[in-house]
């Protein structure tokens, strides 16, 4: 299965996201992602067994970490040729790197899994599509969208990724409320 750990979104913070984005996808010739696939990505394990991901929720399990309050910041994109735009964390963010580092230790423990070496940057995904076309989104959606309202991050997840024909689904395996 294709699996991957994230910081789940109320569902609240979600639906105002969701509005603020409505029509950008036909605007800017992008695909918006769905509302119910919004989540915080602190680690993409990729193709992974049902053993490893007993072993990765386990692992999950055992961190005693604390909820803590996140707000998400403007739109942008990874640069010119980025498939992706998102939104960053304005508040959360070093909460997230904590989180990020502490399960990357305990994960890297494990010989079932290959890890990204990457440096992390706590956003959430918004949209997919041409370079061009999520530029001129982010660029025209910094006069509409500012900055969510915060909210309270409490829940880790480990979820799988079912690919279909028109966009993935995520179903959560593991989940782990913060204290």
């Amino acid at each position: 299965m294709r699996a991957f750990i994230a910081f789940e979104i109320p569902e609240r913070i979600r639906e105002l996201i969701a509005k603020a984005l409505l029509g950008a996808g036909a605007k800017y010739g992008i695909k918006i992602i769905p509302q119910e696939n919004m989540h915080i990505t602190i680690g993409f394990l990729g193709e992974i067994s049902e053993e490893s991901a007993s072993e990765v929720s386990g692992i999950m399990a055992s961190v005693n970490a604390a909820k803590f309050n996140a707000a998400f910041g403007k739109i942008s994109t990874f640069g010119s040729h980025s498939s992706v735009a998102f939104m960053g964390m304005d508040i959360g963010d070093k909460e997230a790197i904590a989180m990020h580092g502490l399960l990357y230790g305990k994960l890297s423990r494990l010989s079932s899994i290959k890890l990204e070496n990457s440096k992390f940057f706590p956003h959430m995904s918004v949209a997919r599509g041409l370079s061009k076309n999520l530029n001129a989104f982010a660029a025209g959606m910094q006069k509409d969208w500012a900055r969510s309202e915060t909210f309270t991050i409490g829940k880790l997840a480990l979820k799988k990724s079912v690919l279909g024909a028109a966009n993935a689904r995520y179903e959560t395996i593991f989940e782990k409320e913060l204290s």
